[in-house]
């Protein structure tokens, strides 16, 4: 295999030398080359920001699915203490206890500063679909 090797190395540079094209050939050699490293590099970023775009994503569609939850426990709330109110018992003391514990666990869903309440979700989901967005500009 070595003395195919040797051979078509001897054959290459007795073509090049009988032509005259030996810089020829290493310029386009080196264009080659440089513009395959370039591709290459090229490729690398592509896939870099692809995937951290995948990444940003997925956490914004998460933020979006763990707020419509909030929005469900929320409603059930909300919803729990109007049926409590309209009962004929709804004066008594316990039953009040229950409508104000529905009612502020209902407003802790809609907002709980440093939390995850909907609002601080809405505004983290934002923050991630920008980050997202971002990584597919030019």
């Amino acid at each position: 295999m070595s003395e195919q090797f040797e051979h078509a190395q001897e054959h290459l540079e007795h073509a090049a030398h009988e032509h005259g094209h030996t810089s020829s050939h290493t310029r386009a050699a080196i264009i080659i080359s440089i513009l395959a490293a370039v591709l290459a590099i090229t490729e690398f970023a592509s896939k870099d920001a692809s995937s951290s775009y995948l990444t940003n994503h997925i956490a914004a569609s998460n933020t979006w699915a763990q707020y419509q939850a909030k929005s469900v426990r929320r409603t059930i709330l909300t919803a729990q203490a109007d049926v409590l109110e309209s009962l004929p018992g709804a004066s008594g003391p316990e039953v009040q206890k229950r409508i104000a514990d529905a009612r502020a666990n209902a407003e802790r869903m809609r907002s709980e500063p440093g939390a995850d309440g909907m609002e601080q979700l809405t505004e983290k989901a934002h923050e991630q679909e920008h980050e997202r967005d971002h990584e597919m500009q030019p």
